[in-house]
């Protein structure tokens, strides 16, 4: 298990629990690394100017840096994207939004789930 992995176990997705009381996490892009070497970056502030970019096959990964580690987690929806989008300036800095292409990701996706 990679540091960054570990720390995402650790430090769960406070909007997603508050939501639905759930200790669900979703899905991460690791190792984080990878991010730039099999994404693209795309530029917008919101989920629909960015998902308006993605092509047949693509999926939305966020780019952020908790400051003691990064994470890329995958924002297949609005309220995926608003709940880590509602934390920038909270501890959470967004790096940038990249498309990936599902099956080149699909090995580096990792569930992350927290049994509270």
């Amino acid at each position: 298990m990679t540091f960054d992995s570990l720390a995402a176990n650790l430090i769960p997705n406070l909007a997603r629990v508050a939501t639905n009381g759930a200790c669900e996490l979703g899905n991460y892009l690791n190792p984080v690394s990878k991010v730039d070497q099999i994404g693209r970056r795309i530029e917008g502030g919101t989920f629909g100017a960015l998902n308006s970019q993605l092509k047949e096959g693509e999926a939305l990964i966020g780019l952020y840096d908790r400051c003691v580690f990064k994470c890329a987690p995958h924002l297949p929806d609005e309220r995926e994207f608003l709940a880590f989008a509602d934390q920038i300036g909270g501890g959470l800095r967004l790096i940038g939004y990249y498309a990936v292409d599902k099956d080149t990701a699909a090995p580096f996706m990792d569930h992350q789930s927290l049994y509270c």
